[in-house]
């Protein structure tokens, strides 16, 4: 796990990791260079439990920070974890049982619960396919693992150079087609983690830059298939990656959580949940969103009543 700047979700994600009902682990975290009270929370839990350990560094972002907690594990599977996100008591259980089981699964995900940052149920999304057909539903169509929900073969993750920092997003995606190269990818049918959505996630600031690299991952699995070099493709990623124009200007910040609020609101909306209102109030101020927004909050009024 990476942390930067994460010291108010901390303590529920660490105590979620911590109370497996499986408990034969290490928990590795990096402390990217936060400038909160993260490193303070995280070395009282190291005191605390034997099973954690800190490692603390100047900023240097999520993939090298990954690449870093890689390099120091000692386990023979990598389950990740954002701060924020909570995974339930049997993940490791369930997900360790079926590496355990399928010696030509390279990684294994799960189904998840997606909630607010304040913790509005928002669904629940699940795959109960074969590793044949998940495999396949990466390599055709980009649907691959929750990322911060999975757990690698730790040997596997090596042998394929772990995380490429030429990715600085989107690095979970050229993983898993890197992965595939070696074995399949599953999942549990259960859901066993829960995902925060939020208004001001990278994924949903940075759309346009995830689909570029999500493009340039699959031209270097077509290029390694072929013998071809990736070279030129990396350089494309690095540009990307750090392109000064691919920095959301406050406009087009606002948009984006303006969207994310009305994604978020007809969720609530499809459960009947009320409190859908308030995020089709914030989309409301979109030009693009408002009639729509105005739309559901009539439905609103009908499907979700306040008594």
């Amino acid at each position: 796990m990476s942390v930067f700047n994460g010291a108010a979700a901390l303590p529920l994600t660490l105590d979620s990791v911590l109370n497996q009902t499986y408990q034969n682990f290490e928990v590795l975290v990096v402390n990217d260079g936060s400038t909160d009270e993260s490193l303070e929370i995280l070395r009282r839990y190291e005191r605390q439990d034997h099973r954690v350990r800190v490692i603390n560094q100047a900023n240097q972002g999520l993939t090298r920070s990954l690449n870093t907690a890689c390099r120091e594990a000692r386990g023979l599977y990598i389950a990740r974890q954002d701060v924020g996100d909570v995974s339930l008591p049997d993940r490791f259980r369930k997900q360790s049982a079926l590496l355990q089981e399928a010696p030509d699964v390279v990684a294994v995900g799960c189904g998840a619960r997606r909630v607010t940052v304040e913790g509005e149920y928002l669904g629940e999304s699940t795959r109960d396919c074969s590793p044949q057909i998940i495999t396949e539903e990466l390599v055709k169509h980009g649907i691959g693992l929750i990322h911060p929900a999975s757990m690698i073969r730790t040997k596997t993750l090596r042998q394929v150079g772990g995380y490429r920092e030429q990715f600085r997003f989107a690095q979970d995606t050229d993983l898993w087609l890197r992965l595939v190269e070696h074995g399949m990818l599953a999942e549990s049918p259960d859901p066993l983690f829960q995902l925060v959505v939020e208004t001001d996630g990278i994924s949903a600031l940075q759309i346009d830059r995830q689909r570029k690299l999500w493009e340039i991952a699959r031209e270097c699995r077509t290029a390694r298939l072929q013998g071809k070099s990736e070279e030129a493709l990396l350089e494309k990623a690095v540009m990307i990656s750090s392109e000064q124009s691919s920095i959301l200007s406050h406009s087009q910040q606002r948009l984006q959580h303006q969207r994310a609020a009305y994604f978020i609101g007809s969720q609530l909306l499809a459960l009947r949940n009320k409190r859908c209102r308030r995020y089709f109030s914030k989309s409301l101020a979109s030009p693009s969103l408002a009639i729509p927004s105005i739309a559901k909050l009539l439905q609103s009024l009908v499907r979700c009543p306040s008594s």
